[in-house]
């Protein structure tokens, strides 16, 4: 077989950083004479990161991750973002660290540890004895935390603007103290040799201006009168390192950041290479929002069914952190327990999809029902299923009336037998254009609607194909229900619309069309078993589509273009497919060559 002048996939995928927000996805050709794999950089666009998520090839959910911080680890005073209160010295790794007492290097013996000495007040004059940050005005589920260790005091306050999100944890006993009333965990890890991880997760209650880390002389006290002389001379104070600062319920891994913020995961413009198939596939989605304003945590559940935050339980991600326990399913019958998502005025009468991960006892049943929850009844068909024991992703659609101003996912009891879930994830979408909505990859909410950003891959270099060419299509969208919506597109060599590839959700098939020429070379609509499709065009000879109809590769011959279409540009788009392998030929191949290709 010739070789292609572009390969995209084929279990060969693989994505360039080059440090800024551009992320090329890269294909490769093979040198007709060398043999030698020649890189094709393809553009990647997408923005929105934070919304943006996969499953790995460990079958977990991936997310975005950043350290909100800058300068996460060099604490001096009014140098970048920090600024001291009521502190006699500081010193760390970026200033005189030969003054940290005791040599000390940190969590992770790394030279990483900072010193903060409190000023000495004479009494009764008090103060606090902290360093602080401003931060963006957001009102969102988010955790605070860094490394700290005692020496004279043998407290630390992690503080914020509003004195409901506050925490105060003993570093001599590794004990958590007062906690205000809007924080969902303070939560000390051992580091070892006396270091504890310090977090504090904030609900969404109030808007976080100003973030603080500081000394306290014992528990739910941030105000004193200090000695910079407690337990020593010039050892009234505590160590600390690695600040971090979060989106949502857990203090995630530490990520060191300087001048701007540190980001891993799911990156601006990184195409999702995604494995919930089992196996690699690009995934390239439209632009969805979830409407669900807290995806995780109990904030967007109701119901006679308790809802309880659990944060000891592994989510789908691998970690621990925003799971929540739904207990007494069987208390009643009917409807327990829902999340739900309230409709705008101008999108009421479209369609909705909700979904959301759920984990219950093996062999336990459960009924769920996505519907209308006020008003004349609308919605899904109620179904049972029956758990496995793992995490499992739930969903359903459904067109909402003209009236309907907000939805629910329901949990019912319908004669089941689970009597307690775990969930997470939870996510409600609309289809784009008023049609049927299908189940996008995770977007994660703290406390708003958060939308991920349309996703568009192209070639970049010309690929100046004349007009005789081959085209392989191995994808799979048999989950977008949607008739008509163009997958891919080319360009000629005048950047113009060329060949489209066009999906039919309703009979998951594939067919042709050429924009250039406003016609379509088979007016019938194909599936194929194997998910591959093989467009040929040999100028204006002749135009053959390549499927495989249950098990035999076959081949449907259509009319010929009426005039060349000359390819320079090949686009996937932003419908939704998981594209497992792209191949452009840039000649005509024969019949068992195409055949071999849908096999």
């Amino acid at each position: 077989m010739s070789k292609a002048r572009l390969e995209l996939g084929g279990g060969n995928w693989a994505a360039k950083n080059d440090g800024t927000d551009n992320r090329n996805l890269l294909g490769f050709a093979v040198g007709d004479t060398s043999g030698k794999y020649i890189p094709r950089d393809l553009k990647f666009t997408r923005t929105a990161d934070i919304a943006a998520t996969r499953v790995n090839k460990d079958g977990l959910v991936e997310k975005f991750r950043e350290n909100q911080f800058t300068h996460s680890n060099d604490f001096r005073n009014n140098i970048f973002d920090w600024g001291h209160q009521g502190l006699a010295a500081y010193y760390g790794p970026n200033n005189n660290p030969q003054n940290v007492p005791d040599g000390e290097q940190g969590y992770d013996g790394s030279g990483g540890a900072s010193f903060i000495l409190s000023t000495t007040n004479t009494p009764p004059t008090t103060s606090v004895h902290q360093f602080n940050t401003s931060a963006p005005n957001i009102a969102a589920v988010q955790t605070f935390s860094i490394y700290a260790k005692a020496l004279g005091y043998k407290w630390l306050v992690i503080r914020t603007n509003t004195g409901t999100m506050d925490a105060y944890f003993d570093l001599e006993n590794g004990e958590v103290g007062t906690v205000g009333t809007a924080v969902i965990e303070a939560k000390m890890v051992p580091a070892g040799n006396g270091w504890y991880r310090c977090s504090v997760a904030v609900n969404n209650s109030a808007t976080v201006t100003s973030v603080a880390f500081g000394i306290s002389n014992g528990d739910n006290s941030y105000n004193f009168a200090a000695s910079r002389d407690e337990g020593g001379t010039n050892r009234g104070g505590i160590y600390v390192q690695d600040a971090q600062w979060d989106r949502g319920f857990v203090a995630n891994e530490y990520l060191d950041s300087g001048a701007t913020t540190a980001k891993t995961g799911v990156l601006d413009n990184l195409p999702r290479i995604d494995y919930t198939s089992g196996s690699a596939q690009l995934l390239v989605e439209p632009s969805r929002t979830n409407i669900c304003l807290n995806s995780e945590g109990v904030d967007s559940l109701q119901g006679a069914a308790t809802a309880t935050l659990d944060q000891d339980v592994v989510s789908p991600t691998g970690y621990k952190g925003g799971v929540v326990e739904i207990t007494n399913l069987l208390g009643a019958p009917n409807d327990r327990q829902q999340f739900f998502a309230d409709i705008a005025s101008g999108n009421r009468g479209q369609s909705f999809c909700a979904s959301a991960y759920v984990k219950g006892t093996s062999g336990e049943t459960m009924s769920y029902q996505f519907k209308r929850i006020t008003g004349d009844y609308v919605g899904a068909s109620k179904v049972r299923h029956t758990f496995s024991g793992e995490w499992e992703r739930l969903d359903q659609t459904f067109t909402t009336l003209s009236d309907t101003e907000k939805v629910g996912f329901h949990f019912t009891n319908d004669s089941d037998t689970a009597d307690s879930i775990y969930i997470w994830g939870m996510q409600i979408e609309k289809g784009e254009n008023n049609v049927d909505a299908y189940p996008t990859s995770y977007i994660p909410t703290y406390g708003a609607s958060d939308t991920r950003a349309a996703e568009v891959c192209e070639t970049i270099d010309d690929l100046d194909i004349g007009n005789s060419y081959t085209i392989l299509f191995d994808f799979d969208q048999t989950h977008n229900p949607v008739v008509n919506t163009v997958t891919f597109q080319t360009e000629n060599s005048s950047d113009v619309d060329g060949i489209e590839g066009r999906w039919y959700g309703d009979v998951d098939g594939f067919r042709i069309y050429d924009q250039l020429n406003n016609a379509y070379p088979i007016s019938t609509i194909y599936s194929s078993s194997t998910k591959k499709w093989v467009a040929r065009i040999d100028g204006t000879t002749s135009f053959d589509l390549f499927h495989n109809d249950s098990g035999t590769p076959t081949k449907r011959s259509g009319t010929a273009l009426s005039s060349a279409v000359d390819l320079k540009t090949f686009k996937i788009k932003s419908n939704g497919p998981r594209i497992n392998n792209i191949k452009i030929f840039d000649s005509a191949l024969s019949d068992s060559e195409c055949n071999a290709l849908v096999e």
